[in-house]
């Protein structure tokens, strides 16, 4: 049923988005399950420089005129995949704090 109902939909891709307010700074524990956290003074300006980066590259065009598909080496490149996230392992603020996202 479901199936059907995407076969016949009349949206396009640009029409689907991220999720407003979607968390930025995640905390993630051993097993790479979401720990749920109070903000400290350090989180929140952690997560307002990840959102001023990604207001940049949201207003940005950034385009590889040689490539046929918006993809290199299968990492997408068009502007779905624009968004960047922190994430911290283990339930540790010390460990990692990989960003991933964006290009």
């Amino acid at each position: 049923m479901l199936q059907g109902w995407f076969a016949e939909a009349t949206f396009q891709r640009d029409d689907v988005g991220r999720a407003a307010g979607e968390e930025r700074i995640v905390l993630r524990d051993a097993k790479d399950g979401l720990v749920e956290y109070d903000d400290t003074d350090e989180i929140v300006r952690m997560r307002e420089e990840l959102r001023r980066y990604n207001e940049v590259i949201a207003g940005a065009f950034i385009d590889i005129p040689v490539l046929d598909e918006p993809r290199v080496d299968d990492v997408p490149t068009d502007h779905h995949h624009q968004r960047t996230r922190r994430f911290f392992s283990r339930s540790d603020w010390g460990l990692n704090g990989r960003f991933y996202g964006g290009w």
